[in-house]
């Protein structure tokens, strides 16, 4: 294969993993917590704290954004407040997050099943706690 072959083989390749959604990350390397969305609603973007749960993720957690954050405990009820702050990062102008709207609800829908919780808790968490750029 010719160089300008291989590039044009790689192209399609990188075009392909974006268009069946493998490729998620966005290269940020920002994140509030939790914590910060629930005491900073005036920071909110785009959704609001009585938005359901259902109603953004799909699902049967039957709580609102807010709620959700307020939310102690581990398993399903942390990953529900991981998730509400990371679509928040995700979503907001001032926070380079590392993945989408679109990748985080994806994995929340079709990822975050009940073997999987902690999994997708952990990594919605690391990303979470990384530097928060918001006051």
């Amino acid at each position: 294969m010719t160089s300008k072959g291989l590039k044009i083989a790689m192209l399609v390749f990188v075009f392909l993993l974006i268009l069946i959604g493998s490729v998620q990350a966005t290269g940020g390397t920002e994140g509030c917590t939790p914590g910060y969305w629930k005491n900073h609603l005036d920071s909110w973007e785009f959704y609001a704290p009585d938005d359901s749960f259902i109603d953004v993720f799909g699902g049967s957690y039957d709580k609102t954004l807010l709620e959700a954050l307020k939310t102690g405990g581990g398993g399903e009820k942390a990953l529900g407040r991981h998730a509400v702050a990371a679509l928040l990062n995700a979503q907001h102008e001032y926070v380079n997050y590392p993945m989408t709207t679109g990748a985080i609800q994806d994995k929340m829908l079709n990822y975050c099943l009940p073997d999987k919780v902690e999994i997708c808790k952990d990594r919605f968490e690391n990303y979470n706690e990384n530097y928060c750029p918001l006051d």
